[in-house]
């Protein structure tokens, strides 16, 4: 885009055209990637994927109390022993 403007300043009749210009490379590279799957053979693939699921258990809780509780206390400590300014002005 900038090549075709060779260095003169942008107009508003250009300005305007910038989504159309977005929405055509966008068309594009999904074209490109659709064909480059349907090459490798994407679209009769079985099960491909390696994830693993991993469901949320009650140590995730914990975890994420604790974490809550040890931020909380940091800073209410900082807040107490003056480590902490507000700076509000």
């Amino acid at each position: 885009r900038r090549v075709r403007l060779a260095g003169r300043r942008e107009r508003k009749s250009d300005a305007l055209s910038l989504p159309i210009y977005l929405l055509a490379g966008a068309i594009r590279r999904a074209e490109r990637a659709s064909l480059s799957m349907v090459v490798r053979g994407l679209e009769e693939a079985d099960n491909r994927t390696y994830l693993v699921k991993s469901p949320w258990r009650q140590r995730d809780t914990g975890y994420v109390i604790l974490c809550a509780v040890l931020a909380a206390s940091t800073f209410a400590l900082s807040v107490f022993y003056g480590f902490f300014r507000w700076d509000l002005g």
